[in-house]
């Protein structure tokens, strides 16, 4: 929960800010806190980047750019040219360490800082190879810390954390030498989407979920990450990533989490994070499961999704023409807690897919009772549907007499999250910075449930290369190779598309 009632004046330093994450998310979510007088009026903005700018120069660049984004600021002219006077820039490298002297210099020159470097937020919006530089200078230029305890100093730092579990532990270590753990923020959006914050909500808060949502009433619980994109521009990248790493790890595990986790004792940060990495660590490893039958990996292959062209992954560029590397995964794990223990938890996505969507299904046993036939129902069960994006909202699946007959037809009760919103949701990094701001981690990944994900999809992918599993070929537009469908028949399932 928030620790601190109101936003201090304040300083936010954006490393990288010549990039796409600062245009089309960071300024945007800023933005429209500033136009609902959520940052006060007492705060700077400073862009550091290489490329030369004046301050103008910049604003004029994140006009621009911003203009594309979902919320944008050009809209609504006057407030926006209010909220370019807190936005400055530094040119200039995290490597150098004069860098730090200019930034000093800056933020001693706030008027509300009065000569001292005050409130300061420092978000790495960088290449993860750069982060343990910039934290090094950060702290030996002397603003890491402050004598003030009124003064708080706090890193932000984006996916990915760390490539592999030995990756991860080493970036924690060096993290760990200049920052304290409550300064560091691991930032995954996800976490700041509504439709995921409302899950506990929904769990604890709700009899008729809370006394179902168990291993003695649920068959199993399906989750689906699709996204409709190609990997485009980001190949030579994404080849060194793959599915497992570059979704699985972090989002996913996320989603897992919340959903299997135990009642926490209270909503503070640290008991909800704590019973988020019990779970991550009573997950059952996938590869004693026989891997090549628990796990399918795709590549898809070239076609078209509504008319548009997709090139095949093999024939992007920066792609080596015999990558193994997984554009799709598909695989069932079990979570060994009291309440979830032995309930199949089936895991999808992938790239190039038929539709974007990201959702949570719980699928519920069937009755004992033989009286009415559930043959002619789609999946047979009842369920609980959370749908993350789009559409965000929830859906209960139910069966009825079918009209003058004895068969049963499925019906569904729905809840739409932006019908019960008077205003546009905030976005997630609008909720994630603000929660920075106020010193909230509660949506914020700790040091332990990076290494405890890494401990479960690490030796997960080494299976996966020590079987040279060859990726399944799969159409665009599809929802993956025929293969993850068998996963699911084999247990007398399917997908819910």
């Amino acid at each position: 929960m928030n620790t601190e009632k109101t936003i201090k004046p304040f300083s936010i330093v954006i490393f990288g800010a010549s990039g796409n994450l600062t245009s089309l998310k960071l300024i945007p979510a800023l933005f429209e806190l500033y136009h609902r007088g959520m940052l006060g009026k007492e705060f700077a903005i400073f862009g550091l980047a290489r490329r030369p700018m004046t301050d103008q120069q910049f604003h004029e660049k994140l006009f621009d750019d911003v203009k594309n984004a979902d919320k944008c600021g050009f809209a609504k002219p006057e407030t926006w040219d209010e909220f370019c006077q807190h936005i400055h820039y530094v040119s200039g490298d995290g490597n150098d360490p004069s860098t730090f002297e200019t930034l000093k210099s800056r933020l001693a020159a706030l008027p509300f800082n009065n000569g001292k470097l005050g409130n300061c937020l420092f978000y790495c919006s960088v290449k993860p190879e750069l982060f343990p530089d910039i934290a090094a200078n950060i702290s030996s230029s002397g603003l890491g810390s402050s004598s003030n305890p009124d003064e708080f100093r706090r890193l932000i730092i984006e996916k990915p954390f760390g490539f592999d579990l030995a990756s991860a532990r080493k970036l924690n270590e060096e993290l760990s030498r200049h920052f304290q753990e409550n300064q560091i923020y691991r930032i995954d959006h996800y976490l700041g989407k509504e439709t995921v914050q409302n899950i506990l909500a929904l769990r604890f808060a709700n009899r008729i979920f809370e006394s179902v949502w168990n291993k003695d009433h649920l068959d199993h619980i399906q989750i689906s990450v699709c996204e409709k994109v190609d990997v485009g521009e980001r190949a030579g990248y994404y080849d060194q990533s793959g599915a497992l790493r570059d979704m699985v790890q972090n989002h996913i595990m996320q989603l897992v989490s919340l959903v299997a986790m135990e009642e926490p004792k209270s909503l503070n940060a640290n008991d909800i994070r704590n019973e988020k990495v019990k779970v991550i660590k009573a997950i059952r490893p996938v590869c004693e499961n026989n891997c090549c039958c628990s796990v399918v990996t795709g590549q898809y292959t070239g076609g078209k999704i509504d008319d548009k062209d997709i090139v095949g992954y093999l024939d992007a560029p920066g792609v080596p023409k015999d990558s193994t590397t997984e554009t799709f995964t598909a695989f069932r794990m079990y979570v060994d807690t009291p309440t979830m223990k032995d309930v199949p938890i089936y895991i999808r996505t992938g790239k190039a897919l038929g539709k974007k969507t990201t959702e949570i299904g719980l699928f519920f046993k069937t009755v004992t009772n033989k009286l009415f036939d559930q043959a002619c129902c789609p999946n047979g069960f009842n369920s609980l549907i959370l749908r993350i994006q789009p559409n965000d909202g929830v859906s209960v699946n139910f069966f009825t007499r079918k009209t003058s007959q004895i068969c049963l037809e499925p019906r569904e009760l729905n809840f739409y999250y932006p019908d019960a919103c008077p205003s546009p949701i905030p976005s997630a990094y609008e909720k994630l910075l603000h929660d920075a701001l106020l010193g909230d981690q509660t949506l914020f990944i700790r040091s332990d449930e990076t290494e405890a994900a890494w401990e479960f999809i690490s030796p997960l992918i080494d299976s996966i290369k020590e079987k040279q599993k060859i990726p399944q070929p799969y159409e665009p537009g599809s929802f993956g190779p025929a293969k993850s469908d068998e996963l699911m028949a084999c247990g007398g399932r399917q997908w819910r598309n």
